[in-house]
């Protein structure tokens, strides 16, 4: 992003304890930041407000913190080679290595789940006692409209 042909403010950062500033009487001055050196708090001036006003904008101690814990965490992309995995290769022992199947005796979970499914044999018999669309003769509308549905349905 290239930098504007003039700067029209300059941000000045000013330290002092907690104390100090929050002794001060006068608002501070705009984009000042002030850092409270024992406390490790930022605030940003406004022009209007104390400093015992102004939001913390970061605590510096947050910042180191939060760069130490950084330091020692790996890169966002990285690899990792089988034997730098602590117990790779024991919990991956008695594991397929390509693909394999079960059976259904072998899922429990499934055969519970299958037991109240129709098989193909008792569908078929069931299918074997319905009548074929093609078998079945036109009906009058009169015949139809005195049929008893009455148990049927």
């Amino acid at each position: 992003m290239p930098l504007p042909s003039v700067i029209e403010q300059v941000v000045q950062i000013v330290g002092a304890t907690a104390a100090d500033w929050t002794s001060t009487t006068q608002p501070l001055p705009n984009n000042v930041l002030v850092i409270a050196m024992d406390t490790g708090d930022v605030k940003r001036g406004n022009g209007v407000a104390l400093y015992s006003d102004l939001p913390v904008l970061f605590n510096v101690n947050d910042i180191v913190e939060f760069m130490t814990l950084l330091a020692g965490k790996a890169p966002l992309v990285h690899t990792h080679s089988s034997s730098s995995i602590t117990d790779l290769a024991s919990l991956l022992t008695g594991k397929s290595d390509t693909g394999h199947t079960h059976t259904v005796a072998q899922l429990p979970e499934v055969a519970t789940a299958l037991n109240d499914r129709p098989t193909t044999t008792s569908l078929n018999a069931a299918l074997a006692l319905k009548a074929d669309k093609a078998d079945i003769a036109f009906a009058p509308a009169a015949v139809v409209s005195s049929f008893n549905y009455s148990g049927v349905i």
